[in-house]
């Protein structure tokens, strides 16, 4: 996280809480570079998480279904 004084990404987190049900975190911060103070709320992107699921899922079955056709291809043309 940046200092929005100094410009410094080396801050610490001193103080951390949950807020909305959970679906949002306060967080107090301090900048390691000139001491300033400052609070972040963070949010979680759940919609990101439901895409990518979504998508896992679809390559599964898509993988499910191949091996399907590829296990029916198999059972009707048998090498003797």
């Amino acid at each position: 996280m940046q200092c929005p004084k100094c410009g410094n990404d080396k801050t610490i987190v001193q103080d951390t809480r949950p807020r909305h049900n959970n679906r949002e975190v306060w967080r107090r911060r301090m900048c390691i570079n000139c001491a300033y103070k400052f609070t972040t709320f963070e949010t979680s992107s759940t919609r990101l998480e439901q895409v990518s699921l979504s998508f896992i899922t679809a390559q599964l079955t898509h993988i499910g279904e191949l091996m399907l056709t590829l296990a029916r291809e198999l059972d009707l043309n048998k090498v003797p």
